[in-house]
């Protein structure tokens, strides 16, 4: 018969098997221990003839022509994991690893902290962070523009990380969250990402501090000063000054309704009976009936502030 694998055969009886550190080559009809056997590869331990077996779990080889376990295989250590039959790599970022083949990763609500050998979780992983959510390992990403990080710190969810930005401020994203400034107010909308898209003008007859804080000045029975972008009530509001007829000047009696200043024009500095007087709030309106010269006052009506 053939020799056989693992073996080599001089002729006659003559049989010989490969010794311990060696291990069949697959020829079957070798005559030379050359022809027969393979040095026992690194990673693998091999007991003769045509054993050959591979380090166990989390283990790795320590050379070559080795015949036992013991001599020819080690164990990864903590910090590392096995990646293959001859190397122990580092645990890396977002892991930790207790030695042989175990590596855990980060989980969900936290990421690695870059720590790339660690042997324990606190080690290797943190919070994920406001503004943020975590799905495990180095995953990490950051609330999207027009919304903000809701405080959650350990979120792994985009919905129990950020919150809409709201009226009156923009978002850029992450934690980033801004307010309309001064002199503009909120528009209603609640996911902007810009300053145009969340603010607007305060516009004429009130006053706006930022976000969504707009006073009117007919709330404070004032007047507007017509301007747009005002950031104090002094900028957008002044006083209101009432209008009344009077028959003479000084005359208390009322020949007509309230008289805004658009009924005439100011009367000064001479008007008869009056001199010179300058009555820079006086306002001439139409007269009530057909003018008498001789009889001025009383014919017009003025209106005062």
């Amino acid at each position: 018969s053939n020799c056989g694998n693992g073996a080599w055969c001089t002729g006659g009886a003559a049989r010989s098997t490969c010794p311990a550190g060696t291990y069949g080559n697959g020829q079957t009809n070798a005559t030379t221990q050359a022809e027969a056997c393979n040095t026992c590869d690194n990673g693998y331990y091999c007991s003769g003839g045509t054993s050959k077996l591979a380090c166990g779990t989390g283990k790795i080889g320590t050379g070559t022509g080795k015949s036992t376990e013991s001599t020819g295989c080690q164990t990864c250590a903590a910090g590392t994991y096995k990646t293959n039959q001859t190397t122990c790599s580092n645990c890396g970022n977002g892991a930790w690893c207790t030695g042989g083949a175990a590596r855990s990763t980060c989980p969900a609500g936290t990421y690695g902290n870059g720590q790339t050998n660690a042997t324990t979780q606190a080690a290797a992983c943190q919070n994920c962070g406001n503004g943020a959510w975590c799905t495990g390992g180095t995953a990490r990403s950051t609330c999207p523009a027009g919304t903000y990080g809701n405080g959650q710190t350990n979120a792994s969810t985009q919905a129990g990380a950020c919150q809409n930005c709201g009226n009156g401020a923009w978002c850029t994203g992450g934690t980033a969250r801004s307010t309309c400034p001064a002199g503009t107010y909120g528009n209603g909308a609640t996911q902007a990402s810009t300053q145009a898209a969340a603010c607007q003008n305060c516009g004429s007859g009130a006053w706006c501090t930022g976000g969504t804080n707009r006073t009117t000045c007919t709330s404070q029975s004032l007047c507007a000063t017509g301007e747009t972008k005002a950031k104090t009530k002094a900028e957008g509001c002044k006083s209101c000054k009432s209008w009344v007829y009077v028959a003479d000047y000084g005359d208390s009696d009322t020949c007509g309704v309230a008289c805004p200043p658009s009924c005439g024009f100011p009367v000064y500095p001479d008007i008869p009976g009056h001199g010179t007087e300058n009555h820079l709030d006086e306002w001439r309106c139409q007269p009530k009936f057909p003018f008498d010269s001789t009889k001025y006052f009383g014919q017009y009506c003025f209106c005062y502030k």
